[in-house]
C-alpha cells in the first residue's frame, strides 16, 4: 500500500473498515426498502403508484397512500362519455386556488362515466416529481373532507404529465328519473 503524507497504515486502515461499515449499512437499507415495496404491493398498491412515489417521500406518506386506495391504476381511456363541462372557466379548488390543490390555469373539467357511475374528472398539470409528491399530500388530506356541500375525492390517476382526479356526482332524483325516462325510449 502506498504511504500518504500525514497517514499511517493504522489510519489507513481504520478508513477502510469504516467505508465497508458503510456499504453494510446501504445494502441493509437497499434490503429494507425493497421488503416495504413489497408490503405495499401486498397491499394493493400498482406498480405504477410505486413508480410515481420518489426516493425522497417518506415511506408514511406511501403507507397513506396505500391505506386510502386513492391512487389507481387507470387511464383517461377506461372513462365513457367524456364531455368538457362548458364555461367552467378556472376550476377553484378547496384551499384558495394554490397549484398543489390541483387549481391554475392548466386544469381541466369534464363529465364522464366510469363503471356505469356519473362522476366528474379534473385534470392538473403535474409534471416533476416534485408536483407530484405535494399534490399527493394535498390529496390524502383532501380524501379525508367530508361535507355535504363538498364533492367527494373518488380516485387519483397518473399520466406522463397531468393528474386526473375523479370526483363524485350526486345525482338528484329528478335527474335520474328523466334519464331512466330516456334510456326506455
Amino acid at each position: 500500500m502506498m504511504k500518504l503524507r500525514g497517514t499511517d497504515e493504522r489510519s489507513l486502515d481504520k478508513a477502510l473498515r469504516r467505508v465497508a461499515k458503510h456499504g453494510e449499512k446501504v445494502a441493509e437499507l437497499r434490503h429494507q426498502q425493497a421488503a416495504a415495496a413489497a408490503a405495499l404491493a401486498q397491499r394493493g398498491v400498482s406498480d405504477a403508484s410505486l413508480r410515481s412515489l420518489t426516493a425522497s417521500e417518506s415511506t408514511a406518506v406511501a403507507a397513506a397512500a396505500a391505506r386510502s386506495r386513492l391512487f389507481v391504476d387507470r387511464q383517461l381511456s377506461d372513462y365513457a362519455a367524456v364531455t368538457p363541462v362548458a364555461n367552467c372557466g378556472r376550476v377553484v379548488p378547496l384551499g384558495g386556488g394554490g397549484q398543489a390543490a390541483g387549481g391554475g390555469p392548466h386544469t381541466l373539467l369534464w363529465h364522464a362515466r366510469h363503471a356505469e357511475a356519473p362522476c366528474m374528472l379534473k385534470r392538473v398539470a403535474c409534471t416533476t416529481a416534485a408536483d407530484r409528491s405535494q399534490l399527493q399530500q394535498a390529496l390524502l388530506a383532501l380524501r379525508r373532507l367530508q361535507h355535504p356541500g363538498v364533492a367527494r375525492l373518488q380516485a387519483v390517476f397518473f399520466d406522463a404529465t397531468h393528474a386526473h382526479l375523479q370526483y363524485q356526482v350526486r345525482v338528484r332524483e329528478r335527474e335520474k328519473e328523466r334519464e331512466r325516462e330516456r334510456e326506455r325510449v
